[in-house]
């Protein structure tokens, strides 16, 4: 979010990617940090750190290709993972998300304060 002549002005980049753990997810062992955090201070510490992916991240476009992979797999196929499709059915809802987050916050945020700058 920036300010142009006062006027506030939002920004959404749609080349994204995503953090993943480098252990698999288990809602009962919470004890583990490498499974449920996803930031890099804590992951990189693992000795299986970037073992699935490169630096534990995945662009959006690879994430669409494993989701493809998924319902493709004649062994564990799951037909639900083939109707998926990022752009198409995440994007819109995160972009409603965000224009939701601008409009909850733009009257706590002073325009005068933002030239030449941005605020997340």
């Amino acid at each position: 979010m920036t300010s142009i002549n006062g006027r506030l002005k939002g920004y959404f980049y749609e080349d994204a990617y995503i953090r993943t753990s480098c252990k698999e997810f288990d809602i009962d062992r919470l004890d583990n940090k490498y499974i449920h955090l996803t930031n890099d201070a804590v992951q990189k510490f693992s000795q299986d750190y970037g073992k699935y992916e490169n630096g534990n991240k995945m662009s959006l476009y690879d994430f669409q290709k494993y989701l493809k992979h998924l319902s493709s797999n004649k062994a564990t196929g799951d037909p639900y993972y083939a109707n998926i499709d990022i752009f198409r059915d995440l994007m819109p809802q995160i972009r409603r998300l965000v224009a939701d987050s601008y409009r909850a916050v733009s009257g706590k945020i002073d325009p005068d304060r933002l030239s030449n700058t941005f605020e997340v």
